[in-house]
């Protein structure tokens, strides 16, 4: 009897050994994380009816998340890699909008990174991500906002200053399904502390073709950024944005605006005002008000909230 409890105390520790070894040897590293972001916030809607103007007080959820990622040394300085990242709504049980936020696989060496999935796009991560300040009300008033998208693949590396980076969106939604639906290109040159982007969308089912110039840098504490869009119409009509972004301790000033050729006046712009208040160790509030106004159909927004975020 105590022979057979020495062999399972033994063989215990050989499986327990060898796991350790190959553990260190493939050098695996995994992590969960969630952010609850939720708070209260008051909202008045204008339609171009008058008589559906809304003003409403909601104790919402600000995208508060669930993700697991994960990457492994494979060997010949190769590193794989996976990310999901769920999006909850923790304020509304059984909401319809609760979705995946990030999902993909990759892997990354000497040749780069390539990624597989929903990720973050070239053109977001080039050209729109810089002058993304606030940690809601930013992308109302821009030729395009496009941050992540399933069915995509994407491409990346850097040499000395500059990065640069290619996604192509294949979901099958084009005029020929065969045809790739979307590509982007990006560069950055960083010089010092400054970041001067230019990025391009190709669309494949007309010649609506998006451009994109990005800037970024900081002047002591104060961080400043800005983006300029230009989207050519085949009608000949031009959409373009133009984004500014300035911050510091914590207090950020961010401004859009939208115009259509065919008009002298902005159709859409864009003001937010915020403050983040860094609470303790992994605990902080913001503070954000934004007046979004626009003559479309979709109405203006006026919202003010206030949201704790606690990550996990």
């Amino acid at each position: 009897m105590n022979f057979k409890k020495t062999s399972i105390a033994l063989a215990i520790t050989g499986i327990a050994i060898a796991t350790s070894t190959f553990a260190d040897d493939v050098k695996v590293e995994t992590d969960v994380y969630a952010s609850l972001r939720l708070g209260v916030a008051s909202t008045e809607t204008e339609d171009t009816d008058p008589t559906t103007d809304d003003r409403k007080l909601d104790v919402v959820s600000r995208f508060s998340r669930i993700g697991f990622k994960g990457k492994t040394d494979i060997g010949n300085g190769i590193t794989a890699f996976g990310h999901y990242e769920y999006e909850v709504d923790a304020a509304i049980t059984d909401d319809g909008n609760d979705r995946t936020r990030l999902g993909y696989v990759g892997i990354e060496g000497n040749f780069g990174k390539i990624l597989v999935g929903q990720n973050w796009h070239t053109f977001y991560n080039h050209i729109v991500g810089p002058a993304d300040i606030p940690w809601n009300f930013s992308g109302f008033a821009q030729v395009t906002y496009q941050g992540r998208s399933e069915e995509t693949l994407t491409y990346s590396n850097s040499f000395g200053p500059i990065d640069f980076g290619v996604s192509l969106v294949m979901d099958g939604e084009s005029a020929e399904d065969d045809d790739i639906d979307e590509t982007e290109l990006g560069l950055t040159y960083k010089l010092g502390s400054t970041k001067l982007g230019i990025g391009y969308i190709s669309i494949a089912d007309d010649e609506e073709d998006i451009l994109g110039l990005s800037a970024a840098g900081s002047i002591g504490a104060f961080s400043l950024a800005a983006n300029y869009q230009i989207q050519e119409q085949a009608d000949g009509d031009d959409l373009s944005s133009i984004v500014a972004d300035i911050s510091a301790y914590g207090v950020y000033l961010h401004l859009e605006q939208f115009m259509d050729d065919t008009s002298d006046d902005p159709e859409a712009s864009l003001v937010t005002l915020g403050y983040t208040w860094n609470l303790g160790k992994n605990t902080s509030v913001w503070f954000e008000y934004a007046d979004y106004d626009t003559d479309t159909p979709s109405g203006s927004i006026e919202n003010f909230e206030v949201i704790l975020k606690y990550d996990i």
